[in-house]
């Protein structure tokens, strides 16, 4: 009997102990009382039988226990099926029941959570499932959407091999060709390939634009081999062993309908559905990418070539500006010999020559400036179509420069007995532009009419249009243009009169470049005409320039050539009798003898003295050397040209202050002016042009009177003090009305001017002064002891030819001024 067992006996024997105790205590008096044997006996009997019983009862009970014991043992190793056969109402039964109970819920529950369990690992499963699939998705698309990425490369070849890439990987395949069509001819060709045996490959792709590649393209849909014959296709190496392939795919890559290339791709199994979704997916993207990288190898492949061209067409304009420059050079360097000389000749200064060769040379000299005039305008016309023409814009008063335009033109409606007016509204500003090019305008129109005019006269009438513009307008009596024939003149060579026998002359480039110009300044020109009734033609022109920038002259700000032209000049129009005084150094550097020659007889003749050389390097000795009063340059040289000579001698403190004038051939006047020279001008230029220069640069008197305009004593005094030695008569003024005064009976050649004034202020006073006939030219250099705004400066460049701020530097600047008005 096991543990179990024993125990129970072992409790059923203590009870019965217990029993025959209790029995034997509660005896124990009677047998004190009972003395007799029968007493002794029915006890004996009694415990006898009580014995009997409790062991009855006692091996009943361990029965029940022990039945109990089992069941419980069974749940205790996981049998929950297990049960109790013990019935019946006392606690024992009672305690049965309850442990079958318990074991059914136990049971039940049991199975509950096996049944959820199963239903956790069945979920589970599926969730792996699910995550799989998402996963392989999720790569799917990541490999998309590099793929994609990579579809915007420009270079085709880049293109198709991801595309192999991508939809080799992908799809599972095992061989794959990419065929590009040429748009053009439409033939097929294999940019890329794909696989595991080269051969195989070389093998489909061979026959391109007659197999299926070529089927697929002329269909433009997609074609499968599938399931043939093993010989039907190529078999290929695998490394270890070799396979059949089973399927081949061939696919259009279309955009809007139209082939672009083909792919072929191969598997040695059969290519499923989703294969095929992976493919199609890739076709739109894929069109649409290779149509952007073909277009782009067009785009650049017409940018090379326009590039190509470009280089090409320049090389041609290069060319064609040599040959213009050769041939200006070539031209004008006879022609300015022939002028010049035959203008000497007309001088008669020896009186040799008789009237009939007076008359030749100046048919010689006449023939000759016209000849140069047509020249001028073809290289002008040229300058224009090539973008060449340089503006340099600055203040300008059109009054004074058509006033000087038809002064310069008067001469010769006096000779056709024409009368000439100048009509000036009032309220004319100032305009922002290049003087040289509209007085070129205002010249041809002027001319023009003059030609084309018999009786009658010519007026021009300059009229402000609003605050924005000008109107130059010139009206004539002449012959008038057609209304058909309005637009012909402004083309280049075109007349009203193109014949042979026609009575006017000319190229018919004068309003080609007069119509240009004025377009260059951001004005227009129209003309408004009647046959027999005369001619309009008016140029709007706005008072600030447009398209270029203004320039700011102020010594302070480096434009001390842009200043000191203006001075000079001034004081050469007030001076215009005076001649260079007696011992006036010039240096002529040209190598050209006949222009050196020419230009050195001129001078002499003025009064002047004349140093000459024909290069460069004497130059630059010379100009240290004898320090001369002007130096006149050509440009055009062998060996140092004269922009490198410009440039040295700006360079050298020794001869920076020494004004250079270029006379050249070919004369850039805004470089020269940028690189320090005070002018430049084209051969030929006339006695007059040259005696001005010589006026202008080398007349020592010009800047021998000053006056100083200043409201603080001290500085007066002050710049009296550096002054004095420098000019030979010094005035000076508090304030502006004093000032005024002062020049009713004194003409100084220079005005020094404070900018801030009591009583009346330094604009107003300008004003004033602009306003007189007889003041309006006069230079004034304003002294600025305060930072200026900007409206103020820009009113300023407008009436004065510069400034000079009140700092340390003043008595040099005031040097430097003094120098080149000298």
């Amino acid at each position: 009997m096991n543990y179990s067992r024993l125990k129970m006996h072992r409790i059923a024997w203590m009870f019965l102990v217990i029993m025959l105790s209790l029995l034997a205590f509660a005896l124990a008096p009677q047998f004190m009382e009972i003395r007799g044997e029968l007493l002794i006996g029915i006890n004996v009997t009694v415990a006898v039988a009580g014995l009997v019983i409790g062991l009855i009862v006692i091996r009943r009970v361990n029965q029940r226990l022990l039945h109990l014991a089992d069941v419980a043992r069974a749940l205790e190793m996981g049998d929950y099926s297990a049960r109790s056969p013990i019935t019946g109402s006392d606690s024992i039964a009672l305690l049965s029941r309850t442990i079958n109970s318990m074991a059914a819920r136990i049971q039940s529950s049991i199975r509950e959570l096996e049944t959820q369990q199963q239903d956790i690992v069945t979920s589970r499963e599926l969730l792996a499932g699910q995550n799989a699939r998402l996963e392989e998705q999720f790569r799917r698309q990541a490999a998309l959407g590099e793929f994609l990425q990579a579809l915007n490369a420009v270079d085709i070849n880049a293109i198709a091999e991801k595309t192999l890439d991508y939809l080799m990987r992908e799809a599972d395949l095992q061989l794959g060709l990419f065929y590009l069509c040429d748009k053009t001819t439409g033939r097929l060709s294999c940019i890329a390939q794909k696989g595991i045996d080269s051969k195989a490959l070389a093998d489909l792709a061979s026959g391109a634009n007659e197999g299926l590649p070529a089927r697929v393209a002329a269909e433009r849909r997609w074609l499968t081999i599938r399931d043939v014959d093993e010989d039907a296709l190529p078999a290929v190496g695998l490394g270890f062993s070799s396979g059949s392939l089973t399927s081949v795919l061939g696919i259009p890559v279309l955009f809007q309908q139209k082939v672009l290339g083909v792919l072929i791709l191969a598997a040695l199994h059969r290519i499923e559905e989703g294969a095929g979704r992976i493919i199609g997916s890739a076709m739109g993207a894929l069109g649409n990418a290779l149509n952007s990288a073909v277009t782009y190898k067009t785009v650049q492949h017409q940018a090379l070539q326009l590039e190509q061209a470009n280089v090409e067409l320049m090389e041609a304009d290069q060319l064609r500006s040599e040959f213009v420059a050769n041939m200006s050079h070539e031209l004008r360097t006879p022609l300015n010999s022939i002028i010049g000389f035959s203008g000497l000749l007309l001088k008669n200064r020896q009186g040799t020559l008789s009237n009939s060769d007076l008359n030749y040379a100046e048919k010689i000299n006449r023939n000759g400036r016209h000849l140069l005039s047509l020249i001028n305008d073809i290289l002008d016309l040229s300058k224009i179509e090539a973008g060449r023409m340089d503006l340099s814009t600055a203040p300008v008063r059109l009054d004074i420069l058509t006033e000087e335009v038809l002064d310069m033109l008067k001469p010769q409606a006096e000779e056709k007995r024409l009368a000439l007016h100048l009509e000036i509204a009032e309220g004319i500003p100032t305009v922002e532009t290049d003087s040289e090019k509209i007085r070129r305008v205002i010249i041809n129109l002027v001319g023009n009419a003059l030609k084309f005019t018999q009786d009658g006269g010519i007026t021009v009438q300059l009229v402000p249009e609003g605050h924005e513009r000008i109107l130059i307008q010139v009206r004539d009596t002449g012959i008038g243009i057609p209304e058909d024939r309005i637009e012909t003149i402004f083309q280049p060579f075109r007349q009203v009169d193109s014949s042979t026998s026609r009575e006017f002359g000319g190229t018919g480039l004068g309003l080609t470049i007069s119509r240009s110009i004025v377009e260059m300044l951001g004005g227009e020109i129209s003309v408004a005409s009647k046959v027999g009734g005369g001619s309009t033609f008016t140029v709007a022109l706005p008072v600030r320039g447009e398209g270029t920038e203004t320039n700011t002259r102020g010594i302070g700000d480096g434009a001390l050539s842009g200043l000191c032209e203006e001075v000079a000049a001034s004081c050469m129009r007030f001076q215009g009798g005076m001649m260079p005084v007696p011992g006036a150094t010039v240096l002529v550097v040209d190598d050209d003898p006949d222009s050196r020659e020419l230009l050195t007889g001129h001078i002499e003749s003025m009064g002047a003295k004349v140093l000459a050389c024909s290069d460069g390097e004497q130059a630059l000795r010379l100009a240290v050397e004898y320090r001369p009063d002007l130096i006149t340059l050509d440009l055009m040289m062998p060996g140092m040209d004269g922009w490198e000579v410009l440039r040295r001698l700006r360079e050298n403190p020794q001869t920076r202050a020494i004004p250079v004038i270029i006379i050249s051939i070919v004369a850039n006047r805004r470089k020269a002016l940028v690189l320090g020279a005070v002018d430049a001008l084209t051969k030929p230029i006339s006695n007059d042009q040259l005696q001005e220069l010589l006026q202008r640069y080398v007349c020592r008197q010009s800047a021998n009177k000053v006056l100083i305009v200043d409201g603080g004593e001290e500085t007066r005094l002050f710049l009296t003090s550096l002054l004095e030695g420098k000019v030979a008569e010094i005035h000076s003024a508090s304030d502006s009305r004093e000032a005024l005064m002062i020049l009713e009976k004194f003409l100084p050649d220079l005005v020094f001017l404070d900018l801030d004034m009591p009583q009346m202020d330094s604009l107003s006073f300008l004003r004033i002064l602009r306003a007189d006939r007889r003041l309006r030219r006069l230079p004034v250099v304003v002294l600025a002891g305060r930072n200026m705004s900007a409206g103020d400066r820009r009113e300023l460049e407008r009436r004065v030819a510069g400034w000079i701020e009140k700092d340390d530097c003043l008595e040099s600047r005031l040097q430097e001024v003094l120098l080149h008005v000298r």
